[in-house]
């Protein structure tokens, strides 16, 4: 829980800065405690009076994002998963998509998902199905992040996006500098063909979630009796 949050103004004008020349530091009192997976904004209105007798002369906004829960894979699990490809995810896209996934696989399992709700228990590695979860995080993060990257490849008409082409491109043993359609369309396909390569898994692992892989679950069809039929003739001796 917490009672207090510090921020540090580091903009060295005399307006922020008290007299012996160290940031000002600025104490602001929660009535509340801080949520998960959130995002705040603190203003500080113009005019405001520093302990050192300096007002501030302009407004500041200072932004923050709390801590990101459940998180039940890391970006190291991804980025064994897609290998090369994970150069290209865009860093600030990846924490969110493993708690996003990580949320899902308690909806799966019939637990509550919001860290912030009352009742809400996270996984541990002692956990029955932590390891059927951490793989399905891994695997269903893996295959949003190469949606995303593959929507940014499709929506850019003719080159490829500016962050592609400032680092070169390289799968494989294909090695892209150009911003062609025909470069472009060759990662396309191999965005797809990743996507088809981790489909199977996320459903793989989902299944394991729901125990749709034990014995016993899926029912052999079996044939319909057919009534009212004639039967074979009578071979018997009479």
């Amino acid at each position: 829980m917490f009672a207090y949050e510090q921020f540090r103004f580091n903009q060295m004008d005399e307006s922020f800065v008290a007299n012996d020349q160290t940031p000002t530091m600025l104490q602001c009192q929660l009535t509340n405690p801080l949520k998960y997976n959130m995002t705040y904004t603190v203003v500080i209105p113009k005019g405001i009076q520093l302990a050192s007798g300096i007002a501030t002369t302009e407004t500041i906004a200072h932004s923050f994002s709390t801590v990101y829960k459940p998180l039940y894979a890391s970006p190291l699990m991804i980025q064994q998963e897609l290998g090369e490809l994970f150069t290209y995810i865009q860093e600030s896209s990846i924490y969110p998509e493993i708690r996003n996934a990580s949320k899902k696989a308690h909806i799966w399992l019939g637990t509550i998902s919001d860290p912030n709700a009352t009742g809400f228990e996270e996984m541990t590695e002692d956990s029955t199905n932590y390891y059927a979860v951490t793989q399905y995080v891994t695997y269903e993060s893996s295959l949003r992040l190469c949606q995303q990257l593959l929507g940014v490849l499709m929506r850019n008409e003719g080159a490829l996006p500016g962050y592609l082409l400032s680092q070169g491109f390289t799968l494989g043993d294909l090695t892209v500098n150009g911003s062609g359609n025909s470069n472009k369309q060759m990662i396309v396909d191999l965005f797809h063909d990743r996507l088809k390569l981790l489909q199977p898994d996320v459903q793989y692992w989902k299944d394991q979630l729901l125990n749709r892989t034990k014995r016993g679950y899926a029912s052999p069809a079996t044939g319909s009796t057919r009534k009212n039929t004639a039967g074979p003739i009578d071979r018997g001796l009479s």
